[in-house]
C-alpha cells in the first residue's frame, strides 16, 4: 500500500525531467547563436501503473503534485556542433489521509477497530502514519552535445546526453522502521526530487522539413545507461508539427522508455491490493503484500502543443499525458515555455557580417532553409542598331555649289579673269 506513495513521487520526478530530452533537435544552431529558455510546468496524478502494468488509484485517496522551473541554455559552436544545459528546480508533494494500522501495539487485538483502553493520547498520536510530504529544491542538471553529420532531405544528428543529480537525497524503502508491535512506525522518504543517480544516453536524431506543406517531422532513438540501482533503458520519441499561419504552429508526439536490463533491489515495497479502502476502514493485514522495490521504469507519453513565434522569441504551451507505464505515475501536466534566440551572440568584430543562408525559425528554434521565390527572368529586348542616313549624291546636299560662291578652277574667288 504505502510504497505506492513512494513510487508515485519518484516516477513523477523522472517524468517531469523528460522535457530536456524531448527538446533535442536534429537541426543544430548556426555558429555563434545563443538560445535561452525558461519553462514552468505543473503535473498531477491520483493513479499509478503497477509493476505488472495495471493502473490503480493511490491508496488512502492519495494525490501527487509537482511544480517545476527549468532554465536552459543552448549554443552553436559551429554550424554543425552545439551543446545544451538545463537545470531544473522543483517542488513535489504527496498528500493522503493519515491512518492507524491495526499492527500498531495500541490497537485492541480483540477488536482492531478500537484503541486499547490503557493507551494514552500521546501513544495513539505516535501510532498515526501520515504519508504526506513535500520537498523543494534543485533536482537534476541535463547536459547534451549534438553534431550534425548529414544535412540533406533527412537530417542525421548523433547526440550524447547526461542527467546529473544536484545533491538531493535519493529514494529508499517505504518505512525506515517497520517492526510489528513497535510503538512507532517511521515512514521513509516518500517524496524525492528524482532517482538521485547519473544517466548517460547516446541517441540518433532524425528530422525532415517539407517546405511545400510547411511541415516538420523528427524522431530519435537511443540507449540510456542508468548508473546505480535502476535498470538500463531504450528510449525514443517522435514528433510532427504544422504551420497554420506564419507565426503559429501546432504539434504532437509520443515519447517512450523501456527497461531492458533489470536493476538492483533498493528495499521493500508494500503493495495495496485494495487501494479504494478509506482510512477509517483500512486493513493492513490481508490486503498488503511485501514486494522487492526496484527503480526500473517504463512509460509511453503523449504530448500536444502550440507555438507562437515572435521573430526571435517563441512562446510554447504543451499538454502531456502518460498513456501507459510500469512503476510509473499516471501523470497529466501542462508546461509554458519562453525561448529566446540571440543570433551572432559571440561573433567578434564590428565589420559587416557575411551573408548567411536565409532561415526560418520554428519549434524550439529549429532552423530550416526558406525557399526563396525566384522571379522569372525577362528575356532581354533585342538591341536596335541606329539607322544611318543615305549618303548624298554629287551636286546635292550641303556641299552643293551656290551661285557666285564656289571655287573657280582658275583660282579666282569670284570666277572673273584678269
Amino acid at each position: 500500500m504505502i510504497e505506492r506513495v513512494r513510487f508515485a513521487c519518484v516516477s513523477a520526478c523522472v517524468c517531469v525531467m523528460w522535457p530536456a530530452v524531448a527538446s533535442a533537435s536534429p537541426w543544430t544552431l548556426p555558429q555563434h547563436e545563443l538560445v535561452l529558455s525558461t519553462d514552468f510546468g505543473f503535473s498531477t496524478a491520483d493513479k499509478e501503473y503497477m509493476n505488472d502494468g495495471d493502473r490503480q488509484l493511490y491508496p488512502l485517496r492519495g494525490k501527487f503534485e509537482s511544480a517545476s522551473l527549468g532554465l536552459g541554455v543552448r549554443y552553436g559552436f559551429t554550424d554543425n556542433f552545439e551543446m545544451e544545459a538545463r537545470a531544473t528546480f522543483k517542488q513535489v508533494s504527496f498528500n493522503a489521509d493519515p491512518v492507524i494500522l491495526e499492527i500498531s501495539p495500541f490497537v485492541d487485538p480483540d477488536d482492531q477497530t478500537q484503541i486499547r483502553d490503557d493507551a494514552t493520547l500521546d501513544q495513539v498520536r505516535a501510532s498515526v502514519i501520515d504519508f504526506g510530504s513535500t520537498q523543494f529544491g534543485a533536482a537534476d542538471l541535463d547536459v547534451a552535445a549534438r553534431y550534425n553529420v548529414y544535412r540533406g532531405p533527412v537530417l542525421i544528428t548523433p547526440q550524447l546526453s547526461a542527467k546529473i543529480p544536484l545533491g538531493y537525497e535519493g529514494p529508499r524503502g517505504t518505512f525506515d522502521q517497520l517492526d510489528i508491535g513497535s510503538p512507532t512506525i517511521t515512514v521513509g522518504d516518500d517524496v524525492t526530487l528524482g532517482d538521485g543517480q547519473i544517466d548517460v544516453a547516446a541517441s540518433i536524431l532524425l528530422g525532415t522539413y517539407l517546405p511545400w506543406t510547411r511541415t516538420f517531422v523528427r524522431a530519435d532513438v537511443g540507449f540510456n545507461k542508468r548508473f546505480g540501482a535502476p535498470g538500463d533503458q531504450v528510449i525514443g520519441s517522435a514528433k510532427a508539427g504544422q504551420f497554420l499561419l506564419d507565426r503559429f504552429i501546432v504539434f504532437g508526439g509520443v515519447r517512450f522508455a523501456n527497461t531492458v536490463l533489470e536493476g538492483e533491489k533498493i528495499g521493500d515495497t508494500f503493495v495495496d491490493n485494495n487501494p479504494s479502502q478509506t482510512a477509517r476502514d483500512y486493513r493492513f493485514t490481508g490486503n498488503v503484500e511485501i514486494q522487492d522495490l526496484f527503480l526500473d521504469r517504463d512509460f509511453v507519453t503523449l504530448e500536444v502543443g502550440a507555438i507562437v513565434n515572435l521573430d526571435k522569441v517563441e512562446l510554447q504551451v504543451v499538454y502531456t499525458d502518460v498513456l501507459d507505464g510500469r512503476n510509473y505515475s499516471d501523470l497529466s501536466g501542462v508546461s509554458v515555455s519562453v525561448v529566446t534566440s540571440i543570433p551572432d551572440a559571440t561573433r567578434q568584430g564590428d565589420g559587416e557580417l557575411e551573408p548567411t543562408e536565409e532561415v526560418e525559425v520554428i519549434e524550439e528554434v529549429i532552423l530550416v532553409p526558406v525557399e526563396e521565390e525566384v522571379e522569372p527572368e525577362l528575356e532581354p529586348e533585342p538591341e536596335l542598331e541606329p539607322e544611318l542616313e543615305p549618303e548624298s549624291e554629287p551636286g546635292e546636299g550641303e556641299f552643293e555649289d551656290q551661285p557666285g560662291e564656289g571655287l573657280d578652277p582658275s583660282g579666282d574667288l569670284d570666277g572673273s579673269t584678269r
